[in-house]
């Protein structure tokens, strides 16, 4: 996660999970070789396996990987938040004003892994900006500068 935008009217932060994609089709291909494998062998409980792998990793693709971009426009008082997957370009959008805070989420159920969220007025939870934590632990000055477009109450 990265800020590719930082003005005082805007500020644009960005996911893009080239790694999380590329290790996700770098086992595809190994499932598609190992079905390759399967078949020139006839060995059912192999090729079996390896079908049911290719359905996990084409579930793990087309549902964890996304890119998304949190947008914070003052000029046009606005929230968007943007996500393109699999299936096509997703967006929402709230007033600036109901921008209510920001944290580094932590997981510590495996080690310490992290994820920045948002909390929306009106919203019942929290709106990660990724659907898996990550183990870079620099969110801070991201959530810092996202806290800053917080419009007084």
């Amino acid at each position: 996660m990265k800020i590719l935008a930082d003005t005082s009217e805007r500020l644009i932060v960005e996911e893009k999970p080239w790694f999380l994609g590329g290790l996700l089709i770098f086992f595809a291909l190994i499932a598609i070789a190992g079905l390759f494998q399967a078949a020139t062998e006839r060995d059912l409980a192999l090729g079996g396996v390896m079908i049911v792998m290719l359905i996990a990793l084409y579930f793990a693709l087309t549902r964890g990987v996304r890119r998304a971009w949190l947008i914070l426009d003052k000029r046009q008082g606005e929230i968007l938040w943007r996500v393109r997957d699999f299936r096509g370009m997703n967006e929402r959008r709230w007033p600036l004003e109901k921008l209510e805070n920001a944290v580094v989420e932590v997981n510590r159920d495996e080690g310490e892994t992290y994820r920045i969220s948002v909390k929306i007025t009106g919203e019942d939870e929290w709106l990660p900006l990724t659907p898996y934590f990550s183990s870079f632990a620099g969110y801070e000055p991201i959530v810092d500068r996202i806290k800053s477009f917080r419009v007084p109450t």
